[in-house]
This record gives structure tokens, sequence and C-alpha cells, in this order.
């Protein structure tokens, strides 16, 4: 999973700069059903209306979030997958 994507493909696309703003760094590419894939193993999945999966193996660390922003337009900003990341870091004495 973590190899299986085109980097140089999602780089040109339109997720790329969401991300790279989401997580405060860049992804290095999308894989099978993984939004995001990050140099050190990282799998990132969004799903709709506020629902994420984070999974960072090398810090043994798995992170979830559902229901972060609202149901009614505007959604607003969902921040929650940055704080995952920085978490599975902090955790790890990153």
């Amino acid at each position: 999973m973590q190899n299986a994507g085109n980097p140089e493909a999602f780089r040109r696309g339109s997720k790329f700069a969401g991300l790279t703003d989401e997580f405060g760094e860049e992804p290095k590419a999308n894989s099978l059903q993984w939004d995001a894939v990050f140099e050190d193993g990282a799998l990132y999945k969004h799903g709709n209306v506020g629902q994420g999966l984070y999974v960072d193996p090398a810090r043994d660390f798995v992170g979830v979030y559902f229901s972060t922003n609202g149901y009614i337009p505007p959604y607003g900003e969902d921040r929650a997958q940055g704080f995952l990341r920085q978490a599975a870091k902090y955790l790890n004495g990153e």
C-alpha cells in the first residue's frame, strides 16, 4: 500500500495542495484507497463529512475521527488529520 501510488501524478492532482496544507507537510502519493501516503509509511483516508482514518505503522499508532465538522453547509475546516499525525509523532518522542 505504501508504494503502489504514482507520486508524480499525485503532485499534479487537485488533492495534493489541500492535503499538504492540512498536514503541514507533503504526502508522497496516494495509493489504492488511501488519500495520502507519507515517506515514513503513514497512511491517511478521508471519509465523508468529517470522518477519517490515520494509520502509522512505524509509530504503532492508529487514529480515527468522525463528526469533526457540521452536516449543513458550509461545513467548515477539518483539521483532525493533521492533529493525528502530530500526535503520532509526539507520542513517539519526535
